[in-house]
């Protein structure tokens, strides 16, 4: 049985879901190269976000946190220590926060395996 939801005693809302999930076998340079392109180009971020959403704003504190009007967000981490990229969703359900990891790895996979290559 479903234990019923936790609202916040501050504001009322329910607090979000995460989800996460790791694509192997990416090396640090391609990685750092798709990154990189994000971080630095507007239209970059438009592009790769447009299936995802708006963005309301971006970060680029440990890797490229996209921030969506929505109010979804998705971060996206290089590992330092393995071949691999590290991505992090939240949003109001658990299954909409693991919907945007999923069209997230879609999207980062074809960037780094196609483009980049």
């Amino acid at each position: 049985m479903l234990r019923p939801r936790r609202l916040c005693t501050l504001c009322g809302l329910s607090p979000p879901r995460a989800a996460t999930d790791r694509i192997q076998g990416i090396s640090p340079d391609k990685a750092a190269a798709f990154l990189n392109g994000l971080k630095g180009s507007t239209p970059a971020r438009r592009a790769y976000s447009e299936p995802l959403g708006t963005i309301k704003s971006h970060n680029l504190t440990d890797g490229l946190r996209l921030d969506f009007e929505s109010g979804d967000v998705i971060h996206h981490c290089r590992s330092g220590n393995a071949l691999e990229l590290r991505i992090y969703a939240q949003s109001d359900t658990r299954e909409s926060a693991r919907d945007l990891v999923t069209a997230a790895m879609k999207a980062v996979s074809f960037e780094v395996f196609q483009a980049i290559e």
